[in-house]
């Protein structure tokens, strides 16, 4: 959850954007997330 947080922080100081967020574990278990900031 942290790292999903740096990354919508990180696309307001520049102003908006996509941002793509992906991660496994286990090796079988895997998820991904877009976000747009405006």
């Amino acid at each position: 959850m942290r790292l999903v947080i740096e990354l919508i922080e990180e696309l307001e100081m520049k102003g908006g954007g996509y941002g793509l967020f992906t991660g496994c574990a286990a090796g079988d278990t895997a998820a991904a997330i877009v976000v747009e900031v405006t």
